[in-house]
């Protein structure tokens, strides 16, 4: 599943399997680190792809995202230049708050 989840394989294939990836979170909190670790990579749409898949989680399960991790991710990914991955994890983390308040 995880070498179907990636950002440059076919949609019809990435779709689903990222789907199941998300799915498993709540039983499985360590699938968070497989898009945790593809921020982290060189490749800006690998880095996107990774915090869409974050945004999306935290749209339907909020509570299972730490925010402090997330603001450091966004950090990072600020300094880096990358608008459209730092988009997606600041919008994950106005979801986290909108369950905290």
């Amino acid at each position: 599943m995880l070498r179907l989840s990636v950002y440059d394989e076919d949609w019809y294939v990435e779709k689903p399997a990222n789907a199941a990836l998300k799915a498993m979170v709540r039983s499985f909190p360590a699938v968070l680190d497989v898009f945790f670790c593809r921020l982290r990579s060189d490749e800006p749409d690998e880095r996107a792809h990774a915090a869409l898949q974050l945004m999306e989680i935290a749209e339907r399960e909020p509570e299972l995202l730490d925010a402090p991790r997330l603001r450091t991710e966004l950090a990072r990914l600020a300094q880096l230049g990358d608008k459209e991955a730092a988009s997606y994890i600041g919008r994950a983390i106005v979801k986290l708050k909108r369950i905290s308040a």
